[in-house]
């Protein structure tokens, strides 16, 4: 591998973790977010069951108000009510659409209200034609008792069932928020490790090679020709390393075959001095 190469991969990893620490961050925020939504959407069904009953019992009360002075001002939060009952049993229905049971329970709610509203109306209506003898009152006030004692009884139900589910949710969700604080943690502590590990042994990778170069080129300019700095790796320090091996190897041949030629240029030397030293005996001899 090219000493780019080990750079690049150096650089490399902790992007890696970065990018995969973010998608976990995604991850976990996107699951965050579905069961915040689901709590403010049980938050949302509980608030809207108790506007629906609030609504019915303006309207009761405007109805119980119209029966006591028979001023049809008071049939104004009636009126209101009706509107408003169907407007949160709609969305009552909409918003429990992904859960079965409740939706069973909002569905059997709407006639409970659409009757209470019905007997209040048929109570006006036979209040407008005239004030209400005893047994007549205490009828219709037994049969709306009834009707709201049942319409609370239904409400009551589904909000305790709501009230589960908000807990279960709301638990749910301190524990997504637990879970990713861990989860994060234990990323970036990782990643700053893994990042920690992989420029260390990058950088190991390069700066060893580059001392056993350095400390061989020292051997071989003190002299030292035999010695080899030998590679280890396969980028661009070994070329330098077999350069400089192979120019050792060279100047050491150099060297040898120059101190041969001075032997054999000194063997010749010696010889051609004796020679000449014989030559001068003889010329003595001549001479004498």
């Amino acid at each position: 591998m090219t000493i780019g190469k080990k750079i690049t991969l150096g650089f490399a990893v902790p992007v890696a973790l970065l990018i995969l620490v973010g998608i976990l961050a995604r991850s976990i925020s996107d699951r965050q977010a579905h069961t915040t939504s689901l709590v403010e959407h049980t938050q949302e069904v509980k608030l809207t069951l108790q506007r629906l009953l609030t609504r019915v019992v303006d309207a009761e009360a405007g109805a119980r108000g119209f029966f006591l002075v028979g001023d049809e001002a008071f049939l104004d939060p009636f009126r209101d009510a009706q509107a408003d009952a169907t407007r949160f049993l709609v969305s009552l229905d909409k918003s429990t659409l992904d859960n079965s049971e409740q939706h069973a329970r909002i569905e059997a709610l709407g006639p409970s209200v659409s009757g209470r509203i019905r007997l209040l109306a048929e109570s006006i209506e036979r209040r407008r034609k005239g004030p209400f003898d005893e047994p007549t009152a205490r009828a219709a006030l037994t049969d709306g008792k009834q009707a709201m004692d049942a319409l609370r009884s239904q409400v009551a139900a589904i909000q305790e069932v709501e009230t589960g589910l908000l807990s279960k949710r709301k638990t749910e969700a301190d524990n997504t928020a637990a879970t990713a604080k861990v989860l994060l943690l234990a990323a970036l502590v990782l990643g700053f490790v893994l990042a920690l590990l992989s420029s260390w042994l990058v950088g190991r990778s390069i700066v060893n090679p580059m001392a056993k170069i350095r400390a061989g080129v020292v051997e071989i300019a003190g002299g030292y020709l035999a010695h080899r700095i030998g590679a280890s790796c396969r980028d661009e320090l070994a070329v330098l390393a077999m350069a400089f091996d192979d120019m050792a190897a060279r100047r050491q041949t150099a060297e040898a075959d120059v101190a041969a030629r001075a032997e054999k240029r000194a063997k010749v030397l010696t010889k051609v001095a004796e020679i000449a030293t014989r030559l001068a005996a003889s010329a003595e001899e001549l001479a004498a």
